[in-house]
């Protein structure tokens, strides 16, 4: 009985370690989705930290597929930088992963999905697990609760890791998407999808109750940015205009209340910018082209009116 327990005890062992293995071997270089940019868009703030004032765009992919920046570098004459990846990260592992380098000068524009403000939004879904599995030491960022969540979908996320590894020791390639690693331009921003037909987008409704700890996290956000002599801007996401049409007005109207309690500029309303139907390429807040040029023409817009950037 004892021998039977020991030989299970060092079974155990081997697959614990293997899993662990697994779970630990870097995807820096060779993995292959758009979430895998998140060493190129860390690499890219590193390079641009000797400049005096740069842009950085952050939040999830509203902000992936909303701006373009290259019209902001013009439009300021600086260099813009779209940090933005994943809403279902949450906006807890989305601030905590810029954090580290904001730095003295920079202009930060934060634009979180509303769902980051309702219920258990903030602090990320199952895409929080796969950037987890991504970067593992990204895994600092994570509290206890956060920490448990990502545990839960340990057993589907190596076993799609496995599978990934074993496919690239055969040398087999998947064909890259409009979510594959080569979306971005040298900004950042999403821009693979712009010659793609646009998909038809069903309107949503936002509904629940707000979490007041998530406008905390933004709150703490932008006041240790300004202790850095960095400077925080609200910009609203652009959620789809019949969503909003569809969605808890009331809801909405305290998350406009609690934004504004935070401190710092807004830019725009919701109204703003939701924009029709026709602009959007296959989520509800996913821009196609002309969509991502005509937000990006009101955040100029709407920067300048609040003297920022000149």
């Amino acid at each position: 009985m004892i021998n039977f327990i020991f030989r299970c005890l060092i079974f155990a062992t081997l697959v614990i370690g293997l899993l662990t293995a697994i779970w630990l071997v870097p995807d820096r270089i060779s993995g292959e989705t758009f979430q895998h940019a998140i060493y190129e868009k860390h690499d890219a703030l590193e390079r641009t930290g000797d400049v005096e004032r740069r842009i950085v765009l952050i939040g999830g992919s509203n902000v992936l597929f909303g701006i373009y920046s290259p019209i902001l570098e013009e439009a300021f004459g600086l260099p813009t930088i779209n940090t933005a990846m994943h809403a279902g990260y949450g906006l807890q592992f989305i601030l905590r992963d810029v954090g580290p380098y904001v730095q003295k000068g920079d202009v930060l524009i934060v634009s979180p999905e509303y769902p980051h403000f309702i219920g258990d939004g903030a602090y990320g879904g199952y895409a929080l697990a796969q950037v987890t599995l991504i970067a593992p030491e990204s895994a600092v960022y994570l509290n206890a609760n956060q920490l448990v969540n990502v545990v839960s979908d340990v057993p589907n996320l190596l076993t799609r890791k496995a599978v990934s590894l074993v496919n690239k020791l055969r040398g087999s390639k998947r064909t890259s998407s409009v979510y594959g690693r080569g979306i971005f331009n040298e900004n950042y921003d999403a821009v693979g999808h712009w010659d793609l037909p646009a998909i038809s987008v069903k309107p949503v409704r936002l509904s629940g109750h707000i979490n007041l700890e998530a406008f905390d996290m933004l709150r703490l956000f932008c006041r240790e940015a300004e202790r850095k002599g960095a400077k925080c801007f609200f910009n609203y996401p652009s959620l789809i205009a019949s969503s909003l049409a569809n969605s808890d007005t009331l809801l909405l109207q305290s998350i406009q209340k609690e934004v504004e309690g935070i401190g710092i500029p807004i830019l725009g309303t919701p109204e703003r910018y939701s924009f029709v139907d026709s602009l959007y390429y296959d989520t509800h807040y996913h821009l196609h082209k002309a969509g991502q040029m005509l937000r990006t023409q009101y955040l100029v817009e709407d920067l300048k009116a609040v003297g920022c950037c000149s």
